[in-house]
């Protein structure tokens, strides 16, 4: 097929992904927007990690 393309993400792979990070990844008509915070766009609850 051309043009197609395939991207994994680790979006629902544990269920305290969402306690532990805070990402603002969107999926859209199967489409990824990515955050527009700097570096990778996540931010670390470190009580959570603790």
């Amino acid at each position: 097929m051309s043009g197609y393309c395939i991207h994994e993400t680790l979006f629902d792979d544990v269920p305290w992904r969402k306690d532990v990070i805070d990402e603002d990844v969107r999926f859209v008509d199967g489409l990824m927007y990515p955050s527009d915070q700097l570096g990778l766009g996540i931010e670390l609850n470190e009580e959570a990690v603790t």
